[in-house]
């Protein structure tokens, strides 16, 4: 009877010494982010969490205005989801909309539980894959002019986008609105960012948005009609491009976009896997409540870095304005979000695609092997930018690799079938 007294209390104070650990453990982190939040919260990283508004806000007006989204649920849930990625990859972790979907939707003119629905077959397949292990054995394959290839398209679309958005505002009329959204504010917009380009305190997002910019929802139950017209019209038309981009071969690019600007953080600085899994949950739970579907893409990290965010505080900081935009305004923003200058939007998005596609300077010489690379690159990024559709470019770039590769085996007389079989080999076997 005493043993087991012993015994007992043993465990009790087994028990009150883990809880104090913990609870130690829990104080010492919560001390560490808020020296940290104290010595980063500027300027700067405000501006640079404003980098990646050009993507984000036409496609959130588009879907909102013709209900075929929550405008409550998505700033709540885009908010949520970055305060979430900051803190879980320390770094200004973008989210941007998943782009074919949102086409899909305003051009089939979706319901809302039907984009409810494709979003949430995308997301379950892209997390599968992802926690499987799948898109490693791909990172392991495809050759870095092939990663380079991509981002040069992407940073090209964006800087077509752009310059669409800036054609499209008012050209040069002065009267009513139009004199804050015209060509002229487009030039004097370029000028201000481009005087900020080169310097370490980049304050021209802020202060262009600055300048310019400005319900409770309830749970979305799709039907099984609503399933089959979401998956066979959006949702399988997003699968390729979300696992070629936006989760796949895309987020492959991102990972290595954040190992570029973050050289002396550990590698990888955002694991794929991670990724991945991350953008399969976070819209698996969203969508249910009508947010916008949401994907990790590089073009949203190379904008937020490139306008001054360099920490988790940006985005941290920026999410929970969403999330409080989102409870106390909700719908009432969209008058708002609709009156930004365009071409404000236009000249963000213009930089942002400037920022990706200089990823591509590092592929370069004059021996015969870099101009291979080099091709590749530019056959990628060209037919990438020129389709408007990175899968198509993605394609366009393995075929060229795959000739360029073939063509190197038989320059040098060695057996194609075998060099093609020790390259897989190669990328099965994984790297320590």
């Amino acid at each position: 009877m005493e043993q087991e007294s012993t015994v007992f209390i043993s465990d009790e104070k087994e028990n009150v010494d883990s809880k104090k650990s913990l609870e130690s453990s829990a104080t010492s982190w919560i001390s560490r982010e808020a020296s940290f939040f104290w010595q980063n919260f500027t300027l700067t990283e405000m501006a640079g969490a404003l980098g990646d508004i050009g993507t984000f806000l036409p496609i959130l007006v588009s879907l909102a205005v013709t209900s075929q989204i929550n405008i409550s649920s998505t700033l709540v849930f885009a908010g949520i989801f970055r305060i979430v990625t900051g803190f879980m990859f320390k770094i200004t972790m973008p989210l941007q909309p998943m782009k074919s979907i949102a086409a899909i939707a305003l051009v089939a003119k979706l319901t809302l539980p039907q984009v409810v629905a494709s979003g949430f077959f995308v997301s379950c397949v892209v997390a599968v894959l992802s926690a499987c292990q799948a898109l490693h054995f791909a990172n392991r394959l495809l050759p870095l002019s092939l990663v380079r290839g991509i981002q040069l398209g992407t940073g090209l679309q964006l800087i077509t986008k752009g310059v669409a958005l800036i054609l499209a505002s008012h050209a040069f009329t002065f009267t009513g609105y139009a004199w804050t959204d015209n060509h002229l504010t487009a030039v004097i917009a370029f000028i201000f960012t481009m005087c900020f380009y080169m310097s370490p305190k980049n304050y021209s997002a802020l202060i262009l948005f600055g300048s310019f910019g400005p319900g409770m929802w309830t749970m979305i139950v799709p039907t099984g009609s609503d399933f089959a017209i979401g998956i066979v019209k959006a949702g399988l038309g997003q699968l390729p491009l979300s696992i070629l981009n936006s989760v796949g071969f895309y987020v492959i690019a991102m990972s290595k976009l954040a190992d570029d600007l973050y050289p002396q953080r550990k590698q990888p600085v955002a694991s794929i896997t991670a990724v991945g899994v991350s953008v399969g949950v976070m819209n698996i739970v969203g969508m249910w409540f009508g947010s916008m579907p949401f994907c990790l893409g590089s073009g949203g990290l190379a904008a937020q870095y490139r306008f001054g965010a360099r920490t988790h505080v940006s985005v941290v900081i920026l999410g929970i304005v969403k999330i409080v935009l989102g409870l106390v305004f909700g719908s009432a923003l969209l008058p708002i979000f609709q009156n930004f200058p365009q071409s404000v939007l236009g000249v963000m998005l213009v930089f942002a695609g400037i920022e990706i596609a200089t990823c591509a300077k590092d592929i370069g010489g004059i021996d015969e092997s870099a101009q291979s690379r080099f091709v590749v690159v530019l056959v990628t990024g060209g037919v990438a930018s020129s389709w408007a559709n990175d899968g198509v470019g993605f394609v366009a770039g393995v075929l060229a690799c795959f000739v360029l590769f073939v063509s190197e085996l038989v320059e040098k007389k060695e057996n194609v079938w075998k060099g093609i079989l020790n390259y897989v080999k190669t990328a099965w076997k994984p790297r320590n």
